[in-house]
């Protein structure tokens, strides 16, 4: 993915009309539907293997589709930086031989990808008004 540079003053980076704080929000609420796993229990401090796998699933999707640095996507889920370098690693490796893992992340995405399209087509009709 290409990103635009930080443009103005704000947090928000752009990226085709995006703003990463949507994406923030896309990844944990489709996480939620697809595991049952509220952001408030993800952003616990629980080690229950549903809850640790959902916020490592945050993790690498935040990665994958916003413009996060480590840190950031660390203080999403009040983590710091080498949990999310584990937890990335350790979702690329489960991906490999956990089957619904697998195919938790490969839904995820498409709804992901869906929601941004959708964002996008919003922000273009809201242009040419």
């Amino acid at each position: 993915m290409n990103y635009i540079s930080r443009v103005g003053i704000g947090q928000d980076v752009i990226f085709h009309g995006k703003t990463d704080s949507i994406i923030e929000d896309v990844v944990f609420k489709v996480v939620f539907d697809l595991t049952g796993i509220d952001d408030c229990q993800i952003t616990s401090k629980s080690r229950h293997r549903e809850i640790v796998e959902a916020r490592q699933m945050v993790h690498y999707l935040l990665k994958e589709y916003s413009n996060f640095s480590l840190s950031k996507i660390g203080c999403t889920t009040l983590n710091d930086h080498s949990t999310v370098i584990y937890s990335i690693k350790n979702i690329k490796n489960l991906i490999e031989y956990n089957k619904v893992l697998s195919a938790y992340i490969l839904k995820s995405k498409i709804v992901i990808e869906e929601k941004i399209k959708n964002h996008e087509k919003k922000l273009y009709l809201q242009t040419i008004r």
